[in-house]
């Protein structure tokens, strides 16, 4: 049961990041918190790294494919969003839906800090050139005003994904009328 629904949630996850969206407002952080609930801890992060990089691909043309999928910036989103899901499979698996929105918005909170810090740190323009913020503390505080406009984005996607997965989770265990077992310690079915 576990790998099948995985198979949705990456299928969900890469599908939601094709359809119109303002920067920034896709949920994969709730994805994320999601899998860790709910899925065995490989399953969780496999999921949103796997949503990412199926739709990081499709999005991609040939020649450009391994250098934008396994760029410094990729393989950065990746970590991120894995960390989140692990973070998440060590918490309780049932906790209210405020509990679960606070989740969403520590996730928007974790991804803004640690890639605008990132973008900062390590600034991934051609070699030999420099990065769009300078490497002080007034460049580091640039870079996160800069980027207060898709934290704003990212946090109501967040807090709304996590909603919606976790109101759509109670839903599918009230209509199957028992309780559903969603996380085991291996990876199969």
């Amino acid at each position: 049961m576990s790998s099948a629904i995985a198979v949705v949630l990456i299928s969900l996850g890469a599908l939601v990041r094709f359809l119109p969206h303002p920067d920034n407002a896709v949920a994969i952080g709730a994805l994320a918190i999601y899998a860790g609930a709910r899925l065995p801890k490989a399953w969780a992060m496999i999921v949103p790294v796997a949503a990412l990089f199926i739709s990081d691909a499709a999005k991609v043309n040939g020649t450009a494919f391994a250098d934008s999928l396994f760029a410094t910036a990729s393989l950065m989103r990746y970590a991120i969003v894995a960390g989140i899901a692990l973070a998440s499979s060590f918490g309780p698996r049932k906790v209210s839906l405020l509990v679960r929105g606070l989740q969403g918005a520590g996730a928007a909170l974790i991804f803004f800090l640690a890639s605008n810090f990132l973008v900062w740190a390590f600034p991934w323009g051609l070699p030999g050139e420099p990065g769009v913020y300078p490497q002080t503390l007034a460049g580091l505080a640039d870079c996160y005003v800069q980027g207060l406009p898709f934290f704003r984005n990212s946090m109501i996607a967040e807090v709304l994904g996590v909603s919606v997965l976790f109101l759509a989770d109670e839903l599918a265990v009230a209509l199957a009328g028992r309780s559903i077992k969603f996380a085991d310690d291996s990876i199969s079915s």
